[in-house]
């Protein structure tokens, strides 16, 4: 798939994000930076299994722990999370650029159980002087095939000009096949 279907795909999701009872948080952005990765697999299981095996599936092994708060309105629910993981990068860049033991990110979570569709949002809530990296999520039940879901993942990372120009692109590499090993391993779990 090119460059451009990424694109688009992610603005097209973007889009119908927008358009969703309950849109995304104002921190995360309308465009998604330059290097972006989309995911979209489509699940012969209902809905509720898939966002129930989601939310309560084995253990994530780099997570270390996860703040939550939660609220509902309604058929709406509205979670709110601080997530801590351990420091997956390299040793090289562990030791000269990403030096923090354990990664923050956050993240906004809407369920509308009505419309049968989840949504989240992720930021990284350290390391903002090397990366921004996002990540969006939609689960939902699949519009023409009963019993199906279809999960859809967007992440973008966008490095610095702190960072050494000849670093940028090994960090923008490594950060989205790193996104895209986190997806297929949620999803393959």
């Amino acid at each position: 798939m090119s460059t451009i279907d990424y694109y688009l795909r992610a603005v097209v999701l973007l889009v119908l994000l927008s358009g969703c009872e309950g849109s995304k948080p104002d921190w995360f952005p309308d465009t998604l930076p330059e290097t972006n990765t989309y995911l979209e697999m489509e699940f012969p299981f209902p809905f509720e299994l898939v966002l129930n095996t989601w939310e309560n599936g084995p253990p994530d092994p780099q997570c270390i722990r996860e703040d939550v708060s939660e609220s509902r309105n309604g058929s709406e629910i509205l979670k709110n999370k601080t997530i801590y993981t351990r420091n997956p990068f390299p040793f090289l860049i562990q030791k000269t650029l990403v030096r923090e033991k354990e990664l923050i990110f956050f993240e906004t979570q809407r369920l509308n159980e009505r419309e049968r569709i989840a949504q989240s949002w992720n930021v990284n809530g350290c390391m903002e002087y090397v990366f921004r990296a996002y990540r969006s999520s939609t689960i939902r039940a699949h519009p023409t095939k009963p019993g199906h879901t279809i999960v859809e993942q967007v992440g973008s990372v966008e490095v610095t000009p702190s960072v050494p120009k000849a670093l940028r692109a090994p960090v923008e590499k490594f950060a989205s096949a790193a996104f895209l090993d986190v997806c297929k391993q949620a999803l393959d779990k």
